[in-house]
Order: structure tokens, then sequence, then C-alpha cells
């Protein structure tokens, strides 16, 4: 709940209304919050008042439903847990009014998972050297929750169950390590036990992927995906768009490309049509797997770059995809890759119409996503400009990256009949004439420092 400002050398109280809600028979606890700054207040009361009758909430009209991701990791960096809700609080703050509809909860970085596996590894490892204090938290909430025996993953599908939305638990599919200073976070120990199945530049340098062209690689992943599966959620997706190159030359990939080519891809242009169709074979290989381990009914999803060339430069077919019928919900974002092949935001990036033209469009759903960063922070109203104009080009919604971590309310009525939140409640001030024995109304001891 958002309050007036208070100070310490003008003391008051600001009253102001906080919510209606039947506490029939119930507990009401009040928590401070965590954050690693100072809060300027704190509560001196709570005054309950009764109700005939709760006030009637008209549902509200989305007729362009809201996605939003979840790090996964990163709702257990933000804070030290103590209890099993603590995961959900920054869920709790968005009101049942938004165009929120649709979850995509990110349950495995690599194969580091966050929920018990037996083909992963759950969480990452200790270290002495924490460059993150963040990575601390997530150290010891992890050990909290393996100690407990709380489950992530079915924790976050009761819940999104409970507010009415889908959820479906992602792969981010490249995330097994960092690069110096954050790989004290933790490298997959399939990665570093594996350097056989690394990807590799064309001068044979080893590159911070796995391959997907290697049977192991992908065997390992399936078995990731396959107990995602298992909790039963809407759908299992894929994030590629941090999750690239998946094929590079790898003897593997090297050898397969030269039986069918009789060339060698490493003297070829890294953009020649034949070695980004190869790729994108192997990829596609691997969608095909994924949609048979797939519980009959769960949706396959894919998270990937906003146009075509990037798409192809990755062996992101995403023609075939629609064509065979692989995935059920494409999430295109807005986003370009630097000259270190690092993604950027970048809304206007994202080719809405090449994604609307491919054959087989109608059979998914087609749901643009950007990044509530620069543009979203420079440029407030072109980025919700960009988002409407999504919807009257023929889009099924709209999706947020991090959505949570933002201003929420700047974006997340834009799929409803409502303009946004009906405006804060206006507040009482009380004036405070004593604190404790002295006087503060007149004569404020600040005056004494």
């Amino acid at each position: 709940l958002e309050t007036p400002w208070a100070n310490y050398w003008r003391a008051v109280i600001h009253e102001i209304h906080w919510k209606d809600a039947d506490l029939t028979d119930q507990d009401l606890i009040v928590e401070g919050c965590y954050t690693p700054d100072p809060q300027p207040g704190f509560i001196a009361g709570i005054r309950l008042e009764p109700l005939d009758k709760l006030p009637e909430q008209r549902p509200p009209k989305v007729d362009f439903p809201m996605a939003m991701t979840e790090d996964g990791h990163g709702i257990f960096w933000v804070m030290p847990h103590r209890r099993r809700e603590d995961l959900l609080e920054t869920y709790e703050k968005i009101p049942d009014d938004t165009a929120m509809k649709i979850m995509l909860w990110n349950g495995a970085h690599g194969d580091h998972c966050y929920y018990p596996t037996k083909v992963g590894e759950y969480g990452g490892p200790a270290t002495e050297d924490y460059y993150r204090h963040g990575a601390r938290n997530l150290h010891g909430n992890m050990e909290l929750w393996k100690q407990k025996g709380w489950d992530a993953m079915e924790t976050a599908r009761n819940y999104c169950r409970s507010r009415g939305w889908e959820i479906h638990l992602t792969i981010r599919v490249q995330a097994f390590s960092m690069m110096y200073p954050y790989d004290t976070e933790g490298a997959s120990r399939f990665f570093l036990d594996h350097p056989e199945y690394w990807c590799r530049d064309r001068e044979g340098r080893a590159v911070a992927r796995m391959s997907y062209a290697i049977p192991e690689v992908q065997e390992h992943m399936l078995g990731i995906v396959k107990e995602l599966s298992a909790y039963d959620p809407d759908g299992v997706g894929l994030l590629f768009i941090r999750g690239v190159p998946m094929v590079l030359y790898e003897e593997a990939s090297v050898q397969g490309f030269m039986e069918e080519h009789g060339e060698d891809p490493r003297q070829l242009h890294e953009y020649d049509p034949r070695w980004m169709k190869y790729q994108g074979d192997v990829v596609n290989g691997f969608m095909r797997r994924m949609r048979e381990v797939l519980k009959p009914g769960q949706k396959l999803s894919a998270v990937t770059p906003g146009n075509k060339f990037e798409c192809a430069r990755w062996g992101l077919d995403i023609e075939t995809w629609l064509k065979e019928g692989l995935v059920n919900d494409l999430y295109p974002t807005g986003q370009v890759f630097s000259d270190h092949d690092v993604h950027t935001d970048s809304p206007c990036s994202l080719d809405l119409e090449y994604f609307q033209q491919l054959e087989g469009r109608e059979r998914i759903r087609l749901i643009p996503q950007l990044y509530p960063a620069k543009m979203f922070k420079q440029e407030l109203g072109e980025w919700r400009k960009l988002v409407r104009s999504f919807k009257a080009r023929g889009a099924d919604g709209y999706c947020v990256w991090d959505g949570a971590g933002y201003e929420t309310e700047k974006f997340r009525y834009l799929g409803t009949d409502k303009s946004g939140p009906a405006g804060k409640p206006p507040s009482s001030v009380i004036k405070i004439s004593m604190v404790g024995d002295y006087r503060v109304d007149r004569y404020h001891p600040v005056e004494a420092h």
C-alpha cells in the first residue's frame, strides 16, 4: 500500500483506506517489508470498521490478455524467505482487475532447477564469494526450501490457479554457465563435466553453450521437460531469446553438415542459407521430441527473437514450427543483438507482420513481448502505444518480460476496458503533538542535532 510521504521533522500520521475484505474467522497479520533501504515511516495503528456487505466488484472485460514472465531464480534472489508464501509476495501486489491471465514461470536455467529434480541440479552451489547480494539470498532460500521440503513449482502452479491465471513452466535453454564475475553463482555440473558437449566456434574455441546437435544434451534437457510436465501446468515453454546459439561448429554438427552437403561449414559464411537451415533442422528435431514428451493437452510455447532474420540466424525455424503444429504459443520479442551477440531492448524491432502471415498462424496464439526497460522508462507513451498497436494488428495478447519487477500499473490494464487503477484513495492527515514524553509539533528535537 502506497501512502503519502512522511518524515522525521514533520510528525504526522496519514490515515488511508486500505481495502474491503471479509475477515470472518481469519487472522490479520501485518509484516514489515524487506528492502536494503530505510523506509520513511511505520504503521501507527489499524482501524477496522464493520460493513453490512462488501461492495460489489465488477470484473473487468479482458479482450487483450497479458502474459508475464517470472525469472525463476529472481524470485529467490529478491529477499530472504521465512515461509513458502514469501515466494508469492511480488504477485500479491497485482490486483484482480487487470489484464493478467498468463504466467510464464521459469523452472530451470539450463539444468539448474528451482524444484526437487532427479535430472538436473536443485539450485546452485554455495560459494564464499557472492558477487551480488541477491545470490546470497538465493542460496540461503534454496537451502531453506530443501530443508522444509517445499516445492516452488507446485507452489507457483497452485497460486496461479487460485488467481485464474494459466501457468506455463519454462526453461532457459542455454543458461548452463555465465562469465566472470557471475560465474561465482555457479555453473552446471553437467556443463563442467562434459566439455565435449560444448559449442565451438569455427576455430574450435569453446563457447559457453551446450550443443543441441549432440544427442546426450537433448536427452538431458528432455528429462527436465518431462519433470516440468509432471507438475500438470497448462504448458511448458522454451526461452530462446537468451539461449542462442543452439548449434555451432562442434564435431557432431560439422560432420552432419558435411554428410549432407559435402562442404565444411567452417569455410562458409555464418549466414549461408544451407548452414542456417541445418542449424534449424537440429532445433526442429528437439522441438518434435519435446512435443512427444509433453502430456496430452499441454501447450508448447517458445519465446523467440522478434523478426525473421534473427530467428533464422540462430536456427529457430518458425515457419516449420507453425506448419507442423509444433508450438501452440509464440512470443516474438522486441530486441536486437549487439556485436557481442548480447540481446538488448529494441521494441520497434519486433516485426509482427512477419509472424502474422506465416502458414499455420491461425492455429497458435501469437503474443508479442516487450521488455519494460529502455523505451518503457524513457518513452512510456510510445511503449504503451506500441503495445496497443499489437491488438489492432491482430495479436492475441501481450507479454512483459520480468513484469513484476517494474511499475506494473503502467501496463497491466492495457488489455482491459479500464484505463487503469481507480486512483489512490484520499488520506486524512493527523498531526502528532507528542511522541513519547516529548512535544514535536513545536520545538522539534531535530534542531538539537
